[in-house]
């Protein structure tokens, strides 16, 4: 069986719910035309949720957030998943033992982080996870 495309989901997740359009986009803090891009069936027309929507989206429809991610998303949790650690890890050093091995994971994370961008690797929900991340960092 085919995996269904995000539009789908979405769609067919506000229908199950027993929500029209408008009160889907209400609930979810979008207007009407927005919740429409984001079901249609034109690709030229479409346009995918941020992340933030993405979370209201699965709140609304009582779904699990993971049911609305790509299956390639889980690159992009387990990167989450290892800043966590790395803002949750006892450190035994020193602090200068301390400031290189974060200074190295840096680098080593930019490095990655830079090739996915040339590469064009990225798409947009990815990138979306990405500001969530930061801009949750920052405001710590």
């Amino acid at each position: 069986m085919q995996e269904l495309e995000l539009w789908e989901k979405i769609r067919n997740s506000r229908i199950e719910t027993g929500l029209t359009q408008i009160q889907f986009a209400q609930r979810v803090g979008v207007s009407r035309a927005t919740a429409s891009r984001w079901e249609s069936e034109d690709p030229s027309v479409r346009r995918g949720p941020r992340v933030e929507h993405l979370h209201k989206i699965a709140e609304v429809t009582g779904k699990d957030l993971k049911y609305f991610l790509p299956p390639n998303s889980k690159k992009v949790a387990a990167a989450k998943e290892a800043f966590i650690r790395l803002q949750n890890e006892t450190y035994e050093l020193d602090p200068e033992q301390i400031q290189t091995q974060i200074q190295e994971k840096l680098r080593t994370l930019t490095k990655d982080f830079m090739d996915l961008v040339i590469d064009g690797k990225l798409r947009e929900v990815e990138i979306d996870l990405l500001q969530t991340l930061v801009s949750s960092i920052k405001n710590k």
